[in-house]
C-alpha cells in the first residue's frame, strides 16, 4: 500500500473509531475495553493510532527531520504496545483518565524511545 493510501486509511479509521473526531480520552478507551461488544473497536482504534504515529515518525526520519521517538530497528510497535503504554502511564501517574489517549501514547513513546 502506498504511503498516501495508508495515511488515508489510517485517517478514516481514526475518525470512524472516534465518532465525531479522532480524539478519545483514556477513560473512554478503558471503558470500551471492558465491554465485549466495544472491545474490537477499542483494539482497532489503539492499533490505528499506533500505526499513524509510526508512519508519521517514519516520514519525519525519511525526510531527514527530527523524529518524535526512536525505537530500535528490531522492535515492531502495535496495538498491544500502545495498550500497555497507556495502562503503564495510568499506573505511574503520568496520565489521567481525562487525558487524550493520543497525547499520552506519544509521550510514552518519547519516554521509552528517546532520540539521541
Amino acid at each position: 500500500m502506498s504511503i498516501k493510501l495508508r495515511y488515508i486509511a489510517i485517517a478514516a479509521a481514526l475518525s470512524w473509531a472516534g465518532s465525531a473526531n479522532a480524539s478519545m480520552k483514556v477513560g473512554d478507551f478503558l471503558e470500551m475495553e471492558k465491554d465485549p461488544q466495544s472491545r474490537p473497536y477499542a483494539a482497532l482504534y489503539i492499533d490505528a493510532y499506533m500505526q499513524a504515529l509510526t508512519v508519521a515518525n517514519g516520514t519525519l526520519r525519511f525526510r531527514g527531520q527530527a523524529a518524535f521517538f526512536c525505537p530500535p530497528g528490531t522492535i515492531t510497535l502495535g496495538g498491544d504496545n500502545a495498550r500497555n503504554a497507556v495502562k503503564t502511564a495510568l499506573k505511574n501517574g503520568s496520565a489521567k483518565e481525562s487525558d487524550d489517549i493520543g497525547i499520552i501514547l506519544l509521550k510514552e513513546l518519547q519516554s521509552a524511545f528517546p532520540c539521541q
